[in-house]
């Protein structure tokens, strides 16, 4: 702070930083006022002080002083959205609104600029600088590859002023599988036959919207492309699903793209079909059979799958199958058949889901192979079903009165319940542990068979000569092969 001029009334004589008097100041009276001019630097920190002193008169030396508060212009700046992150696909583009205020009148050019973007990622603002107030456009190309979470920093520079906002951008993208595939052993079909793919779809870093699907033959090795006298294929599937397509090329060789697009983030997938004058037999599953479910309690669930097999020109042989792809555990039943002139025939495969199998979904393979009259060269079918294995079925739980406590050479008993939905079954309890040489009963047996919703008694005897202390009673609940645990406590 810089004094600029001192002023004062008509009995002040004031130069430079100095204003006297030689009027005699009366009792209650006072003097005219001295104002103080002073200029304040851009740099100043808040607050100032106003020293002045006074000399003269009855009191040789005073002194006053007046804070001044500086007040300088500034702004803040916002961007929008910032939750939930913005999203964008691979490669894509999304917009931010980036808004300028004025603190305290200010009116200047604040420039507009986007650090620490990752590798591949570009920044573009519209208009690039604001004056005073108003909004600006941030558009974020994300780069072509890769997905993950990155900041958005918009940063504002106007003189020695600076500002920043921050927000989230996800990048997100998708993958696509197609099966069966091979371009060195494809899928062969009697000629006028059809072949069903499925496409697999899943999001990555949160996606899960549609992807547009579209078809399209290629030539592939010099290979000539094919035409469809039949296809079947959905504009769309969701990330986290499948869908089918199915095709009937007029052509030996047919090769054939899938192509997935979502905002420009486009994924292909190649194909092959083969038709041959001399396929054997055909393979295929009804089409409410593409996903069974099976629910296993305390007893073992069975699906049964019923392709069925068509004779072509005259196919005479066995048909053997074989079946992967099964979670762990899970067994299936396919014995061989003969097929001849008892075409079509529906062929029962048999999968068992035994007690404690996970829940989920798993795409099996099922593939058919068999030659004419049991001779020569094999020919291959193949089908992908879907087996989803249910959970709840065999849904029970213990739970156990509260602790006991009782002196040494006491009893203590407690009340077992074993929760569930009725009709489940019985549930074998046993009980181990507890204080060294006590005895432990289930209504005076070691085991005792309760149907889900009852319960037991459960009766513990301590020796005489027991150590004080708490003790773990551990109780075991067995409905077949499934066990369910709790414990009882005694002091």
């Amino acid at each position: 702070m810089t004094l600029v001029s001192m002023t004062g009334g008509s009995a002040w004589s004031c130069a430079s930083n100095i204003c006297a008097t030689a009027n005699i100041l009366q009792p209650g009276a006072s003097y005219p006022t001295i104002t103080v001019t002073a200029s304040v630097a851009s740099y100043a920190l808040s607050p100032e002080i106003n020293q002045v002193s006074v000399a003269g008169g009855g009191s040789p030396s005073n002194s006053g002083s007046d804070p001044t508060t500086i007040v300088a212009p500034d702004f803040t700046i916002t961007l929008t959205p910032t939750s939930p992150p913005a999203t964008v696909m691979v490669g894509g583009s999304t917009t931010f609104t980036v808004a300028v205020s004025p603190i305290n009148a200010f009116n200047g050019a604040v420039t507009l600029s986007a650090p620490g973007l990752p590798t591949g990622a570009a920044a573009f603002f519209s208009p690039a600088t604001i004056t005073g107030s108003g909004t600006s456009t941030l558009t974020i190309t994300a780069p072509a590859s890769g997905t993950g979470n990155f900041t958005v920093t918009a940063n504002g520079l106007s003189g020695s002023l600076t500002h920043n906002a921050a927000g989230v951008l996800a990048v997100q993208d998708y993958t696509l599988t197609l099966s069966p595939y091979s371009s060195a052993s494809p899928p062969t079909i009697p000629s006028g036959g059809t072949q069903t793919f499925t496409i697999g779809a899943a999001g990555l870093n949160g996606f899960t919207g549609n992807i547009a699907l579209g078809l399209s033959p290629y030539n592939l090795n010099g290979n000539p492309t094919c035409n469809f006298s039949n296809l079947s294929l959905p504009s769309s599937v969701a990330a986290g699903s499948a869908v089918t397509v199915t095709l009937e090329p007029n052509s030996t060789y047919c090769f054939f793209q899938i192509n997935g697009a979502v905002n420009g983030d486009i994924h292909i997938l190649n194909g092959a079909v083969y038709v041959s004058s001399a396929f054997n037999f055909n393979f295929a599953l009804p089409a409410s059979q593409g996903t069974l479910t099976a629910t296993p309690t305390t007893q073992a669930s069975t699906v049964v799958f019923d392709p069925i097999l068509t004779s072509v020109n005259n196919f005479c042989g066995t048909i053997d199958f074989q079946v992967s792809g099964l979670p762990t555990g899970v067994t299936a039943t396919a014995p061989p058949v003969s097929l001849c002139a008892n075409s079509p025939l529906t062929v029962p495969i048999t999968i068992t889901v035994p007690p404690g199998t996970p829940p989920g979904t798993s795409q099996l393979t099922i593939n058919a192979s068999g030659a004419e009259n049991n001779a020569g060269q094999a020919s291959n079918q193949y089908i992908y079903p879907y087996l989803q294995v249910g959970s709840g079925g065999s849904t029970f739980s213990l739970s156990v009165s509260p602790p006991q406590t009782t002196a040494p050479g006491g009893t203590a008993q407690y009340t077992v319940t074993v929760n569930g939905s009725s009709g489940l079954g019985n549930v074998i309890l046993t009980a181990t542990g507890g204080a060294p040489g006590s005895t432990v009963l289930f209504n005076g047996s070691a085991s005792y068979s309760v149907l889900v919703g009852g319960s037991a008694t459960l009766i513990v005897a301590t020796p005489a000569n027991e150590g004080l202390g708490t003790y773990s009673i551990p109780i075991t609940g067995m409905m077949g092969t499934v066990p369910k645990y709790n414990s009882a406590a005694l002091t």
